[in-house]
C-alpha cells in the first residue's frame, strides 16, 4: 500500500519483489502494476480537473444569476441571437402572466401597459387548479384575451394535474367557456410549469387558440389529432423537468425556445419571466419601460 501511496504522490516508483527470470509472474506482475498505477493517476487527475471544473462553474454562475437579479440587460445581448432576442418579445408578456397566476406575495411583475388582471379563479379550489385571466385594453375596450393557469403549488396539483388528469378536463372547460362569455375577442393561453403543460393542452384541443408555456409539465394529455395552432415552449436548461420533455413530451408542430439565464433554480417562474423580460427590453422600449418597474424582483430570492 504505502508503494503505491509513494508511486500515486511521485514519490519512488514501486517495484514488485524480485523473483527469478526464469519465474515469468515476476515480471507479468510489475507489468499489471505499472497499468494500475496509470489507471489511477488518470482516474484522480479526471477528478482534479472535474473539481476545479465545477469551482469555476460555481463562480460564474453566481455572477450570471447577479445579472438576472438585476435592471441591465446588456450582458444578454452577446449571449443570444437576434433571434432569440425577438422570440424573448413575443414570450416575454405572457411569461409575466404565467408568474403572475401564482399570485405570490412579492413577486408578481407589474405588466407592460395595457394587461389588466379581470378575473381570479376561486371555484376550482378543491381539485387544486387555480387560473387568472387577463385582458390588453385600448382606449377602455377589451381586445384580446391571456388566460394563465398556476401550475403545481400544493400536493393536490400534483394528484389532480399528473396522476388523475382531472385538471385537464377543467383547464379545457373553463377555457371554453371563457370563449363563450367574450366571443369574438382573440384567446392566447399560457403557464408555467403544470399550467403550461394545461395551456398546451387546451391549444391542442380548441381552434384558434395559441399557447405559450414556460417550463412546461412533459405531461399534455394530446389527443390523437391535435388542432393547428401556434405553440411556443419557452424552457431553461437548468430545468430538471427538460429531460422529461425529451422522453414523453408530445406537442406537434411546438417552437422551442431554449435560455440559460442561470445555472441553478431554473425551473422557477421568475428566472424565466425576468430573464425574458430583460432580453426583450435589448429592443423594445416598451419592455424597457416595464423592466425598470420591476427591477427590484430578485428571481432568486426565494
Amino acid at each position: 500500500m504505502l508503494k503505491i501511496l509513494r508511486a500515486l504522490l511521485g514519490g519512488p516508483k514501486a517495484r514488485t519483489k524480485k523473483l527469478p527470470n526464469f519465474y515469468p509472474s515476476g515480471r507479468l506482475r510489475g507489468r499489471r502494476l505499472d497499468r494500475l498505477l496509470l489507471v489511477l493517476r488518470r482516474f484522480i487527475t479526471s477528478m482534479l480537473l472535474r473539481f476545479l471544473f465545477f469551482v469555476f462553474v460555481a463562480g460564474f454562475s453566481v455572477e450570471l444569476s447577479a445579472s438576472v437579479r438585476g435592471c441591465d440587460p446588456q450582458y444578454l445581448r452577446q449571449a443570444y441571437s437576434e433571434a432569440h432576442q425577438f422570440a424573448a418579445i413575443e414570450g416575454a408578456p405572457y411569461a409575466l402572466l404565467a408568474n403572475n397566476a401564482y399570485a405570490t406575495a412579492g413577486m408578481r411583475f407589474q405588466l407592460p401597459a395595457g394587461w389588466q388582471s379581470l378575473k381570479q379563479s376561486s371555484e376550482q379550489r378543491q381539485i387544486g387548479l387555480q387560473y387568472e385571466l387577463f385582458g390588453w385594453q385600448e382606449n377602455g375596450q377589451v381586445k384580446r384575451l391571456a388566460l394563465a393557469f398556476r401550475g403545481t403549488d400544493e400536493l393536490i396539483d400534483w394528484w389532480h394535474g399528473a396522476i388523475t388528469g382531472t385538471q385537464y378536463q377543467q383547464a379545457l372547460a373553463i377555457a371554453t367557456e371563457i370563449r363563450r362569455q367574450y366571443a369574438g375577442l382573440p384567446l392566447v393561453v399560457t403557464g408555467h410549469s403544470l399550467g403550461g403543460g394545461l395551456a398546451l393542452h387546451v391549444s391542442m384541443q380548441m381552434e384558434r387558440v395559441s399557447a405559450y408555456a414556460f417550463n412546461p409539465s412533459p405531461i399534455t394529455r394530446s389527443p390523437v389529432k391535435p388542432v393547428k395552432n401556434r405553440r411556443v415552449v419557452y424552457w431553461e436548461y437548468d430545468d430538471p423537468l427538460h429531460y422529461g420533455r425529451r422522453l414523453l413530451m408530445q406537442v406537434p408542430d411546438a417552437v422551442f425556445w431554449k435560455f440559460d439565464f442561470v445555472k441553478r433554480d431554473g425551473h422557477k417562474s421568475e428566472v424565466l419571466a425576468k430573464g425574458l423580460l430583460m432580453l426583450a427590453a435589448l429592443n423594445n422600449d416598451e419592455y424597457a419601460q416595464t423592466l425598470v418597474l420591476n427591477c427590484d424582483i430578485d428571481p432568486l430570492s426565494r
